[in-house]
């Protein structure tokens, strides 16, 4: 019975595994590339740009990207940056980098109102002080190229856009993040997308936390980020914000222009690990905890089939069909984490790993949905948030 129990389970795993791997697939297969063609003398346009960083405990990275956006070619770059709370000097070091050059701004946030959440009211405030007429929403962990803004810009103009967002690709610097961050793109980047979102004209808006741009006059006649206060998944409610009254919108892999990286602590990963999968399942808890469990049981699972197989405790039959089950379940897994190394850059050999990633980041995701489900609260970008006081997103 073992046996028989087992080879159901795995291959309900490999099952749902496969889906998702197609569904990743099929989405970068027609996932288009933001392009570099705009020739050289387009740069003399100098589109106005103000782009707002929300930035927490980032006193080692944040100047570089701060450099980078205000050395924008073709572009008229103001930056403006909020500073979350952070408790690692990080608001000092902006201020004294706002004395050597006029066009950057730091604003500290403090205190959340109710009803928000931070990373929608750091953008709320800094929109407040923008004066470009094109707004960029991101972050202290990204990396841009010399041409990234204006290339999108353009390509926002050309297209007739409202709203622009860039897929970057992820550097996976250490084991733990190569680990994890495969699997949460996986389950989040493209899970969560909706085909119908690489359409411009369709109103399924979609988001990438990295690189938001939006046109400055559309996103204050749809209300500015106060429609969307209460969104874990700021992103997403922005894109769909935008998709709002006709409004075209557009997603683009941007690999070679935009980067990104994990900034903090290999217990701020699990967590955010958890924490994405629960805002992306609508901050369900019963549907977080089914795909824990599923993650969870997916080394044990192999264990006990291999125990089996070993041992011979099972029929012959039944041995040779969980070892196809195995193998199809291992072949689909890995492909699946290939496929997403042209978002996620991390070592090879981390693919040998992937049983225990599974089993840790299954451990991530029950610990967020227990503590939601019987605390009714969650940890996101170090603040901790009652369920009912945020918005479903």
């Amino acid at each position: 019975m073992l046996a028989i129990f087992l080879w159901v389970t795995n291959t309900l795993l490999a099952l749902v595994w496969s889906a998702v791997v197609y569904r990743t697939h099929a989405l970068m297969r027609d996932l288009k590339r933001l392009s570099f063609a705009a020739p050289a003398s387009d740069l003399q346009m100098k589109y106005k740009v103000s782009a707002i960083l929300q930035v927490r405990n980032e006193k080692e990275t944040v100047e570089g990207i701060i450099s980078a956006l205000l050395n924008q070619n073709g572009a008229d770059m103001q930056v403006i940056a909020v500073d979350d709370d952070s408790t690692d000097g990080t608001f000092e070091h902006l201020e004294e980098l706002a004395k050597t050059d006029s066009r950057l701004s730091v604003i500290q946030q403090k205190r959340i109102p109710p009803g928000w959440a931070s990373r929608c009211y750091a953008f709320e405030m800094g929109q407040g002080l923008a004066t470009g007429d094109w707004l960029l929403f991101t972050d202290g962990a990204l990396s841009v190229g010399p041409r990234a803004v204006f290339n999108a810009v353009a390509t926002m103009e050309r297209e007739r856009l409202v709203h622009l967002t860039l897929c970057p690709r992820i550097a996976a610097k250490r084991l733990l993040e190569a680990m994890l961050l495969p699997i949460l793109v996986l389950l989040t980047h493209f899970r969560f997308i909706s085909p119908n979102a690489l359409d411009t004209d369709s109103t399924s808006g979609v988001g990438v936390g990295a690189f938001n741009l939006v046109g400055a006059e559309a996103y204050r006649l749809r209300g500015t980020h106060a429609q969307i206060r209460g969104s874990l998944n700021d992103e997403m409610a922005l894109g769909r914000l935008m998709r709002q009254e006709s409004g075209r919108g557009m997603i683009l892999r941007a690999v070679g222009q935009v980067k990104r990286h994990f900034v903090g602590s290999k217990s701020d990963l699990v967590n955010f690990s958890g924490s994405e999968v629960w805002a992306g399942c609508g901050q369900n808890a019963f549907l977080t905890f089914l795909i824990g469990l599923a993650l969870f049981s997916v080394p044990l699972t192999c264990a006990l089939a291999l125990g089996l197989l070993i041992s011979g405790m099972a029929s012959q039959l039944w041995i040779s069909l969980n070892l196809l089950v195995l193998i199809f379940w291992g072949l689909i897994a890995a492909l699946g984490l290939i496929r997403v190394r042209g978002l996620v850059r991390y070592p090879f050999w981390t693919l040998i790993l992937m049983p225990v990633a599974a089993c840790v980041f299954g451990m991530a995701v029950l610990r967020v949905a227990f503590i939601a489900f019987v605390f009714k609260k969650v940890s996101w970008h170090g603040h901790e948030y009652r369920a009912e006081d945020l918005v479903r997103s």
